[in-house]
């Protein structure tokens, strides 16, 4: 199978205030921006006490199969850092890299591991090709349109397009350097995903819809929607038995069935994720454990409520996060 990822990008501004992203130099992500999101505390045990600090966890135990690859950038919002990490380890880690403009870091991050490849929005309209073996750098222009995330479904690179009065799907044209694109009628896309077999879902916050994509119809479909009123909703991923799940800003992991039949209860949560905010969350299959992205860290989270740091920011802060999941 080639290298497929699920992946919710995580964008913040140093020092994380949401004040701050409001207003600061780095455009601010979905995921930590628009205030609607609530950490949902009142039902999760321990949610307002201050968090532990865990410390320094050590090597990482995680599965060679399940990866995951992180973009990090300095305070001044001009250089960043592309990290790859594999079975605990750090596989690639390219520094030195600029941004070539005044417009802020775009939302979107991607890695294949079988060509050692990242794919990185370094502004919302332009895309990054690094490769980690000759650090190449190619660019490719998404033509004015924001780029809101990136995903691979085993063979193509897609994102989220969006213009002042439309919203696109789009697939990169390697011979091209730009985007294939399809309109999109639905009130709005947050990110994208995969079911990790070759399919590609978008997630919509809004209308808390997930769609699917038929990308040689040029169409989506949607599969669900109503099961929530977007507060558990921050990302959206396959887990086990390949059921979708979500979790929200407050850490806690919900089944997406669970909360259709109104039930509130998290198949996990750990207190110690009490006071940061989550932006994405994924599972890692190998390790039957779920993998957890804060402001400040990357962790494991484990079906007993455990929690390992597995990666903190290179620079500054991070700029995206994408979870990859390799042969």
């Amino acid at each position: 199978m080639d290298a497929v990822l699920l992946r919710f990008v995580v964008m913040k501004y140093a020092h994380f205030s949401l004040a701050v992203l409001g207003a600061g130099f780095l455009p601010a992500c979905h995921v930590f921006d628009d205030g609607e999101i609530s950490a949902t505390c009142d039902e999760l045990p321990g949610c307002l006490e201050v968090p532990v600090d865990t410390g320094d966890s050590g090597t990482s135990v995680v599965s060679a199969g399940f990866g995951f690859a992180v973009a990090s950038v300095d305070d001044d919002g001009v250089n960043y850092a592309l990290e790859y990490y594999q079975g605990g380890e750090l596989i690639h880690s390219l520094t030195g890299l600029e941004n070539p403009s005044d417009e802020g870091f775009g939302e979107g991050l991607e890695y294949n591991s079988e060509t050692e490849t990242f794919f990185f929005t370094v502004t919302p309209t332009q895309l990054y090709e690094v490769s980690a073996k000759t650090l190449e750098v190619m660019g490719y222009d998404s033509t004015e349109m924001e780029m809101t995330a990136l995903e691979s479904d085993g063979s193509d690179i897609w994102a989220i397009l969006k213009g002042s009065f439309q919203q696109n799907i789009g697939r990169i044209d390697f011979s091209t350097k730009t985007f294939d694109k399809f309109s999109v009628d639905t009130s709005s896309l947050d990110t994208l995903f995969s079911d990790g077999d070759g399919g590609l879902y978008l997630l919509d916050r809004t209308d808390v819809s997930v769609f699917s994509i038929d990308a040689a119809a040029e169409s989506i479909e949607q599969v669900i929607s109503g099961f929530d009123d977007g507060s558990r909703v921050v990302s959206a991923f396959f887990g086990p038995e390949d059921s979708l799940y979500s979790c929200s800003s407050a850490g806690a992991i919900y089944q997406v069935s669970d909360l259709e039949s109104g039930s509130l209860v998290p198949v996990v949560y750990s207190e110690e994720l009490a006071g940061e905010t989550v932006g994405a969350c994924a599972y890692d299959a190998s390790t039957s454990s779920y993998v957890v992205v804060t402001q400040a860290a990357v962790y494991r989270l484990g079906p007993d409520g455990s929690l390992e740091e597995l990666a903190t920011p290179a620079l500054d802060s991070f700029a995206a996060v994408d979870f990859v999941f390799s042969p």
